[in-house]
């Protein structure tokens, strides 16, 4: 392999714009490592589609498919909210820390506080069942 097809393969590989290797023997060892990465990021997205599949099919079991439709609506401090991530919009929590947690917490116990920069939140779950 001439070093243009190598720094051509390469840069068509990785994205990269890398004009030439110091050695032909360099480029090599760059080009089987981005060969690496990328066969263990097709593994990863292949991992992620088999996930994906098997989530599916637990939407055909009719119990998982009422509860996931079921929405949680929430009550803050006396304001109600049609959801928990639109309830810390509204009280100014940009990026709440433990949200999946605690919808999950709402949803079994009905009731979660929550607590940011001192200031106490009482979140009290509303769930509507979808139609």
């Amino acid at each position: 392999m001439t070093m243009q097809e190598l720094v051509q393969e390469y840069n068509t590989l990785t994205g990269e714009s890398v004009k030439r290797f110091a050695t032909i023997e360099d480029g090599m060892k760059r080009l089987e490592k981005a060969k690496a990465r990328l066969a263990k990021f097709s593994k990863r997205d292949t991992r992620d589609q088999a996930m994906s599949a098997k989530i599916r099919t637990t939407w055909d079991r009719p119990e998982v498919a009422r509860a996931r439709r079921g929405r949680v609506g929430v009550i803050v401090n006396g304001v109600q909210y049609k959801s928990l991530m639109k309830a810390f919009k509204g009280l100014g929590i940009e990026k709440p820390v433990g949200a999946v947690r605690m919808r999950a917490r709402l949803r079994k116990d009905g009731k979660s506080i929550y607590v940011h920069e001192g200031t106490t939140y009482v979140f009290t779950a509303v769930v509507k069942e979808a139609s």
